[in-house]
């Protein structure tokens, strides 16, 4: 019992790592994986709309606890705004975040193609956003920095991408690669952390095991179209569904893409490892994706057929309307569709190369459409806002009477008393 009890006072003496952006699809899964580890999390939440980040943060956490099977300790939740110089926190809860706090992991981002106007998305969040967590991270004493950058910072590059390189030089597809490359170079001339550790992820997709996503962003545009697109076309005697396109591209250029919970574990094994900090790190797959394999899983899955790869040097002409709607569609990618890196892994196969990244599979592609479907593609309405009900009042009247009881009786009385306060040191205990 007294190690126990020495275990339980040395975790309430480690100390917290702030954490941005923990809304965000990669976000929730770190703040998942993290607090099962037994990390202490203070978050960064801001209001969205109607929405108070308070209740955005427990319909997450509600979530996380059914994924999980058990309920998740909760993290100490800061309403701020990144956009905002001290992160809009107020006084009480910046002082929280200087007397608790030694890491930050900024993972906060705008994923937005287009934007020039350094006062709106993507710059707002992705340059301003970083300025802001650098500066108020060095005033409130922080020490470990971890970065979630991206890997397309290497813009129009090809070849092989070494995790040691920056800037070579490199255009770019679009302004999100452009304020992620200036954010990126923001943290790299910070000089006030004792450790800055950079994670470059390519193009996230859903769960590997449940298709879970709450984005709809890269590979799920491309599902989502061909999802709402086939059933609307006929069907032939054979029983298959023709969609008839030419594509402007081979079909075998090869594709990053990985799925969101190897990113998150990876993350964390590095996270966790104080001797792996101060490092870049490119978080790509062993075996990238391909547009065949796509359509081909695809194929399978709603008994189709009826593309055409043409390469990228064919000319676009009028097809049918299909086409038309989803060569439209898929424009904003189109500069991705022939330009891929080989990104280098040398960093992270020395410290978490056992956690191989699972292949993007028919199986798993299949998930993620039933997953769409399942969620019409984001238009499912969430679940009910979580109820947040204070009933702390009631708690102390009964451990009164308890505590009256065994006083008046000089009896033993065993009561497990679950605590969970919210804001600024607020955590769960079981007493």
């Amino acid at each position: 019992m007294e190690d126990i009890v020495r275990e339980r006072v040395r975790d309430l003496r480690q100390p917290y790592t702030l954490v941005t952006g923990a809304t965000g699809l990669l976000g929730q899964y770190l703040m998942r994986d993290l607090l099962e580890r037994g990390f202490r999390l203070a978050v960064v939440v801001r209001a969205n709309g109607s929405e108070s980040a308070e209740s955005r943060l427990a319909r997450i956490m509600e979530r996380l606890d059914d994924d999980c099977g058990i309920p998740l300790p909760r993290p100490v939740l800061l309403t701020g705004d990144i956009r905002l110089p001290g992160l809009g926190l107020d006084s009480g809860d910046q002082a929280f975040v200087r007397d608790h706090c030694r890491s930050l992991i900024h993972n906060a981002a705008a994923l937005k193609f287009q934007g020039t106007d350094p006062e709106t998305e993507p710059w707002l969040s992705n340059v301003t956003g970083t300025r802001h967590a650098l500066a108020f991270a060095a005033r409130s004493g922080i020490e470990h920095l971890h970065y979630v950058s991206t890997a397309y910072v290497s813009g129009c590059r090809r070849g092989v991408i070494l995790e040691s390189e920056f800037e070579r030089g490199q255009d770019f597809r679009n302004d999100y690669e452009r304020s992620k490359f200036a954010a990126e170079r923001l943290v790299r001339e910070s000089s006030e952390f004792r450790t800055t550790t950079i994670y470059r992820p390519v193009v996230i997709a859903g769960d590997s095991q449940t298709g879970f996503t709450s984005t709809w962003h890269g590979l799920y545009v491309y599902l989502r179209l061909i999802a709402i697109l086939v059933p609307l076309q006929q069907r032939g005697p054979d029983g298959r569904v023709l969609t008839p396109i030419q594509l402007p591209f081979d079909g075998d250029e090869p594709r990053n893409v990985v799925p969101v919970d190897w990113v998150s574990e990876v993350f964390c094994r590095i996270f966790a490892n104080r001797a792996a900090h101060g490092r870049t790190y490119h978080l790509a797959p062993h075996k990238r994706l391909t547009p065949r394999q796509v359509v081909e899983s695809c194929y399978e899955y709603y008994n189709s057929h009826g593309v055409d790869f043409c390469g990228p040097e064919i000319t676009r002409v009028p097809q049918a309307e299909f086409a038309e709607k989803f060569l439209d569609n898929i424009a904003i990618y189109q500069q991705y569709e022939t330009s891929d890196p080989d990104f280098d892994t040398s960093g992270l196969r020395e410290f978490a190369g056992d956690l191989q990244c699972p292949e993007i599979d028919t199986a798993m592609i299949h998930r993620f459409l039933e997953y769409g479907e399942a969620k019409e593609w984001g238009r499912t309405r969430r679940r009910p806002l979580p109820s947040i009900v204070d009933d702390s009042g009631e708690q102390l009247d009964l451990l009164k009477r308890v505590i009256a009881r065994a006083s008046a009786t000089r009896a033993p009385v065993a009561l497990p008393l679950g605590v969970r306060i919210s804001g600024p040191g607020g955590g769960d205990w079981t007493l």
